[in-house]
């Protein structure tokens, strides 16, 4: 259940999740086809892929995140499941530090590990990392195929 709307915040549309939109892969720097400026250009046609209506990130179904934590304003966003809850940032943009901290608490508080993915600019490669899985954490590298969980990969079919 929604408690709050997207407004102008298109992040999860902009490539920052990994899915597959009518056949159009979206992923980091690759995103829908059907962004305008509007924000989706097919958010009222009923043959939307079912995976857009669906999702929802945890700032649209928290009371607890505050109005500035919204995903476009903050540079990334935060999707929550059973276990754990991930981050998936704007690779292309700054990530507000304050915020980054704010939401490490916060997944602190509601007792879930945060896993996380960021880009090396020099190398091009995806690191993968998890916060609160003590003692030991997990680290990956590699493509987004190799690092991302299955359940993380949404997808419309």
């Amino acid at each position: 259940m929604y408690i709050k709307s997207c407004g102008g915040c298109i992040l999860c549309c902009s490539g920052t999740l990994t899915v597959e939109i009518n056949e159009h892969k979206v992923h980091p720097n690759n995103p829908c086809p059907h962004i305008c400026e509007s924000g989706c250009g097919i958010y009222d046609d009923p043959l939307r892929p079912a995976v857009c209506g669906n999702y929802g990130c945890c700032w649209m179904m928290n009371r607890t995140l505050p109005d500035w934590m919204r995903p476009d304003k903050v540079g990334f966003l935060m999707t929550e499941y059973k276990e754990f809850i991930t981050l998936s940032a704007d690779y292309n943009a700054k990530i507000d530090g304050a915020a980054l901290l704010f939401a490490i608490d916060w997944c602190k508080l509601k007792k879930k590990t945060m896993w996380y993915t960021v880009k090396s600019i020099g190398l091009g490669e995806y690191f993968r990392g998890s916060i609160m899985n003590h003692p030991e954490s997990v680290f990956n590298h590699g493509s987004m195929d190799e690092i991302f969980l299955p359940v993380e990969l949404h997808n419309d079919k």
